[in-house]
């Protein structure tokens, strides 16, 4: 399993998040986050210029997948349904290489728990040259702030002998 570095905020966009108790799949911890309008949260990859740290293309991804729920910044962590205003993509800040974004409404939902509703996105939707991918970030599309939990998230590939799950959160 390879995770994420953790999350950081657009650097010209003010985001505030933490890991919240009893928020997520199960009662477990949720990180939940919230973000200004045009702003945004993204998931960077450690080491993903070394060879076998690069969670896109290790072992053939093919889904993300993701818990999600909108909540209320007067009661962060508690809430229900997806964020309308919010949208997923991958890419590379450092390079300015950026994939196609999707609105996260326009996404496969599956099971629900604790609020949180499951989102499964096929890799090859974000139409990208995945080598230079080191990075999944949730876009805040709305013109006011927005604020939402997240948990779960695993990108899945590989040959059915041989799943890789690389999760964070």
């Amino acid at each position: 399993m390879r995770q994420f570095a953790g999350f950081c905020c657009m650097p010209e966009h003010c985001c505030v998040g933490s890991q919240v108790q009893g928020a997520g799949v199960g009662g477990s911890n949720a990180t939940c986050v919230d973000v200004n309008s045009e702003g945004g949260l993204s998931l960077v990859s450690r080491l993903a210029n070394t060879a076998g740290y690069q969670p896109f293309i290790a072992n053939n991804a093919t889904t993300l997948s993701f818990y999600v729920k909108q909540t209320s910044a007067a009661d962060i962590g508690t809430g229900s349904g997806v964020p309308a205003g919010l949208s997923v993509s991958i890419g590379n800040s450092e390079t300015a290489y950026y994939c196609t974004g999707l609105p996260l409404t326009s996404l496969t939902a599956g099971v629900v728990s604790n609020g949180l509703t499951q989102l499964t996105v096929a890799i090859s939707q974000f139409d990208c040259n995945l080598p230079l991918v080191d990075e999944l970030s949730f876009q805040n599309t709305n013109a006011g702030a927005l604020q939402f939990c997240l948990d779960d998230i695993a990108l899945t590939g590989g040959s059915p002998a041989d799943p890789h799950m690389y999760s964070s959160v």
